[in-house]
């Protein structure tokens, strides 16, 4: 669950009327939201007891409203609250997680509080849109100063050289060679192990046909699952195949064993 809130300096809340109603995404541009965790598992009586974790995260600006950077997207939501669930601490406790277009970077946070090693967070090399990345990546740290070290906040455009982002991640171990890393595939760098997870989360407001186009582009990397589409007709396109609608996520049972 998340809270729209509204500094001075910034755009007025979405009225509640409008907050009351399912929409993908939440806030607006400049606004802060408080992010309060809702674990998609009931958890123990133990971690029921507690004390309650709030994030409060900014929105970018719309200063490229094309590459929709400036509100909370409720996927965004949702992972973190699989992250933060008690089945999910084998995905990423002791882990180096890293986040592509991460917009106001809950997940990672999340992931950060949650007991990954280290977490990198990443969105399109926009000055507005990294200088709020990394302003949230600094709120998460004077709020947790345990987290100093273990996550941090950057530009990357898709498609450019990374060897920047290899820079901010931890040196590998010595029996690897140490060092920088010598390719510039990301692709290869991942873990090939089995207890390995790549997260993919994807909304509809970009069309249909771009998780249609992603899928078939990995068609050995990504599980055969579709989105949750909440009633959305079929697509009209005759070149991509119509997606049937699943459960919510919170619907479904997870284990750490379980693709996702």
């Amino acid at each position: 669950m998340a809270t729209p809130t509204s500094p001075s300096s910034a755009p007025a809340a979405l009225p509640a009327s409008e907050e009351s109603t399912f929409h993908p995404s939440l806030g607006q541009p400049g606004c802060e939201v408080i992010y309060h965790p809702s674990p998609l598992l009931k958890p123990s009586e133990e971690d029921e007891n507690e004390e309650d974790t709030t994030f409060t995260v900014s929105i970018p600006p719309a200063s490229l409203p094309h590459i929709f950077a400036h509100r909370q997207w409720r996927a965004g939501m949702i992972l973190a609250d699989l992250l933060i669930s008690p089945t999910s601490s084998g995905l990423i406790e002791g882990k180096v997680v890293l986040e592509l277009g991460c917009g106001t970077a809950l997940p990672a946070l999340v992931a950060a509080r949650a007991g990954a090693a280290f977490v990198l967070a990443t969105d399109y090399d926009e000055e507005q849109v990294v200088r709020v990345l990394r302003q949230n990546v600094g709120r998460a740290l004077r709020e947790d100063p345990d987290l100093e070290g273990r996550v941090k906040g950057a530009g990357y455009t898709w498609g450019r050289d990374p060897d920047d982002i290899f820079d901010l991640l931890p040196t590998p171990p010595s029996r690897s060679g140490g060092g920088k890393f010598d390719t510039i595939s990301l692709s290869l760098t991942l873990s090939k192990t089995r207890e390995a997870r790549v997260v993919v989360v994807a909304g509809l407001h970009t069309g249909r046909e771009r998780i249609g186009d992603f899928k078939r582009s990995s068609p050995t990397a990504i599980p055969k699952k579709s989105p949750q589409t909440n009633g959305c007709p079929p697509s009209s396109n005759s070149s991509s195949p119509p997606i049937p609608p699943t459960p919510l996520p919170h619907l479904q049972r997870y284990t750490p064993e379980a693709p996702v």
